[in-house]
């Protein structure tokens, strides 16, 4: 988050418990959640979508849909969300003890129904190569199929802007948006589990796990199982506080800096922050469904603290892999072309995360150690906390320190590119290397780029192809970085190792001592 120093995390390195995997190509346990009464499973793909722009044989009898209404029919969008940027003091604040219903909750459903047999979405077995071309190829088409296969009609924040407002339409695009429902429906009250408030519980129900500017953020337990579209998320959640009706808890503390008695001005500071937690709410929903990043799941108010409810995920923070890497690299816990291997991983899942966002015109503007996290469930990275997100083209947020693009004069894509290449660069860095304020700037070679010692030993041509990568992501102009989409194609993250040996490296820098599996 803004205003934090520059990353500095000393070596702990203690052995933990081991912990069972999961595939994280497949489906979550438990039936496949299927679609609402207005889906056409039983159309095949092609002829639906034939049908639905009033294209082809499918759509003989059926009336042809103006622009609009096609939009309306065929875009259904997500949530995504992430808790704040975590304090996690170099451990994983999201472990506690207890059932973990949220870890794996937000996984898309099964597609299978909405597709023909000869046309299946192909998933990236666990223990097979795979592509990050493929995975956002495969991203993008659950998209469309949520769309399609959903009643509602939702617009993406790209979408609006690129139909401008017409008189007396801005209300009418602003309610197509993302989140616009759960907007109207307000802050939904959730109780915590009391029983887990008990002496001889297993922990509590509500655990800090860190804070920011935006919020603070809480490991939670709720009394009874969250629904969402009629699908059950159960229990554990992490919850962001944003706001507290309570002026003895004044969160946010400037909140009620106003004198006591002017009620008219301290009821407006109010429904100007809930404007911004909703705007933040209905930035993350329109990645809902996009494995890459964190899900949110709704607006609600525990207590008298009103904010945001997300997945709960098992996971470790991209700073605390950072932290440790080099110590693994130089201990021989890992080899260096198993740390390159995760390297490569975690900024292809990071690319894949931002093509998405790009292709729904938000902005993330604070990709940094304390936003991306492993999750040990999927055995992929996954982007958190959209305190900072907003639409391409809007005010620019600061971001934090080291990740920050000071180039761009407004919110743009390729300043989310650049700090996702700062990440890559921290992970590849000798530990004696600062970046300062603004991070790596300017084009590299393999010479001067800072490469850990370990590193050095790898075939010269994979040390040129990684810093030609980064070269293209940390151009001084906009214009000469490339898209999120293109870096996906690029030599340097052709081939990527089976998730399973990243998932295995993972656990050797942050677990060393623990036994092989």
């Amino acid at each position: 988050m803004a205003g934090l120093p520059p990353l500095s995390i000393p070596s702990v390195r203690p052995a933990r418990e081991g912990e069972g995997y999961a595939n994280p190509e497949a489906d979550p346990p438990g039936p496949p959640r299927l679609p609402g009464p207005q889906s056409l499973a039983h159309v095949p793909l092609l002829a639906r979508r034939r049908g639905l722009f009033g294209e082809g044989p499918s759509a003989e009898g059926a009336p042809r849909l103006t622009p609009l209404d096609a939009l309306r029919r065929a875009s259904t969008f997500v949530i995504p969300r992430s808790p704040s940027s975590f304090d996690h003091g170099g451990r994983s604040g999201a472990r506690r003890a207890g059932p973990s219903h949220g870890a794996g909750s937000s996984q898309p459903s099964s597609l299978a129904s909405l597709l023909d047999p000869s046309t299946p979405i192909a998933r990236d077995r666990d223990g097979t190569c795979w592509s990050p071309v493929r995975a956002l190829r495969r991203e993008r088409r659950m998209q469309a199929e949520l769309r399609a296969s959903s009643g509602a009609g939702v617009l993406s924040p790209h979408v609006v802007h690129s139909m401008g407002s017409p008189p007396g339409w801005e209300a009418r695009l602003a309610a197509l948006r993302s989140g616009a429902a759960e907007v109207r429906q307000g802050f939904e009250r959730v109780d915590l589990d009391a029983g887990w408030e008990a002496p001889d519980a297993a922990g509590p129900a509500w655990q800090r796990i860190g804070g920011g500017a935006s919020g603070e953020v809480y490991a939670v337990r709720l009394a009874r199982n969250f629904m969402q579209g009629g699908e059950d998320h159960g229990r554990d959640f992490v919850f962001k506080a944003m706001l507290s009706l309570d002026p003895a808890d004044r969160l946010p503390p400037r909140l009620h800096a106003q004198p006591q008695e002017d009620g008219e001005a301290l009821r407006q500071a109010i429904e100007a922050h809930k404007d911004r937690i909703h705007q933040e709410f209905q930035v993350a929903i329109a990645l809902r469904g996009t494995s890459q990043v964190m899900q949110v799941r709704g607006l609600v108010q525990i207590g008298n603290r009103l904010g945001i409810l997300s997945e709960w995920i098992d996971g470790a923070p991209a700073g605390e892999l950072i932290g440790e890497a080099p110590y693994a690299l130089e201990d021989g816990d890992v080899t260096a072309p198993a740390h390159l291997e995760m390297a490569r991983t975690m900024i292809a899942d990071v690319l894949i995360a931002l093509a998405r966002f790009h292709d729904e015109g938000v902005v993330h503007q604070d990709i940094s150690h304390n936003n991306v996290m492993y999750d040990r469930q999927r055995g992929m990275f996954r982007l958190l906390d959209m305190g900072q997100g907003g639409e391409s083209g809007g005010p620019r947020a600061q971001g934090t320190p080291g990740y920050m693009d000071m180039h761009a004069a407004r919110a743009d894509h390729r300043s989310d590119v650049y700090a996702a290449a700062q990440l890559l660069v921290r992970l590849l860095r000798s530990p004696g290397y600062r970046p300062g304020m603004v991070g790596m700037s300017g084009s590299r070679t393999v010479e001067s780029f800072p490469f850990a010692p370990a590193l050095r030993a790898l075939a010269p041509d994979r040390l040129d192809a990684a810093v030609r990568f980064i070269n293209r992501m940390i151009g001084q102009q906009l214009d000469a970085r490339g898209t999120a989409e293109e870096l996906l194609g690029d030599p340097f993250l052709q081939g990527l190792e089976p998730r399973v040996q990243t998932r295995a490296t993972v656990e050797r820098v942050l677990n060393p001592e623990a036994p092989p599996r």
